[in-house]
């Protein structure tokens, strides 16, 4: 599951870093490659995974109650699914 992997990273990333800053990027691979063939139920799937991954990085900036954590969230594009209108 992609939230547990990614508050996995995020935790090794954290104490490896002594402190330091440290970019970490999670990526819903599938995303994008379900998505093509339209594929309705994988990147839906997929989305949902993205969601709880976004929230376990969230829940881990939030334990460390410093405003110094920056969260980016983007896509790199456009999925087929919408422009088919199957989504």
């Amino acid at each position: 599951m992609l939230d547990l992997l990614t508050q996995w990273a995020t935790e090794v990333a954290a104490s490896n870093s002594a402190h330091a800053p440290f970019i970490l990027m999670v990526e819903a691979a599938f995303l994008d490659k379900q998505s093509h063939p339209s594929q309705a139920a994988a990147t839906i799937w997929d989305t949902i995974e993205s969601d709880k991954a976004i929230g376990a990085v969230r829940a881990w900036a939030a334990r460390r109650r410093q405003p110094d954590s920056l969260v980016v969230v983007t896509a790199d594009q456009d999925q087929s699914m919408r422009i088919l209108g199957v989504s």
